[in-house]
């Protein structure tokens, strides 16, 4: 009498595709997860600094921003307003000096530098003068 089903080396190949495939999968979503969150870091850092300009602009509130090195993350903070923006695990904070956004707008320059070990890029962020602004620069690292 013939048995209907699955040998048991039929179920072994079966299952090593699907492994392969999953594990397959598994990485381009760590990527693209990854992206994502340097995307919103990004997205979040320049919500909060504008918000800072216009406290400044608006309200003459001077904005304090700090990273906390122990808990990566920003801290945006003034008179009745406390922001904290998380550094993806991918984003290595390597220069950043604490600021205050004055009353007036005014910012010391200053250069941040980042290091973006998914794109694998040095990023500047280059805070200038005029109105309390920043823009940033990046550039290719070169590995050995």
């Amino acid at each position: 009498m013939k048995r209907q089903g699955f040998t048991f080396v039929e179920l072994i190949i079966v299952l090593g595709i699907v492994t392969l495939i999953g594990l397959l999968g598994t990485s381009r979503i760590t990527l693209t997860y990854s992206r994502w969150q340097h995307a919103r870091f990004w997205n979040e850092f320049n919500q909060e600094w504008q918000a800072a300009q216009a406290r400044a602009q608006n309200w003459q509130q001077a904005t304090r921003i700090d990273y906390d090195q122990q808990r990566r993350e920003f801290v945006f903070a003034s008179n009745h307003y406390r922001e904290k923006i998380t550094v993806p695990s991918r984003l290595r904070v390597a220069d950043v000096n604490d600021t205050i956004m004055k009353s007036s707008g005014y910012i010391h320059p200053d250069t941040w530098r980042f290091v973006d070990q998914l794109s694998q890029q040095e990023v500047l962020v280059k805070i200038q003068l005029a109105g309390g602004g920043y823009r940033i620069e990046k550039h290719r690292l070169y590995l050995e």
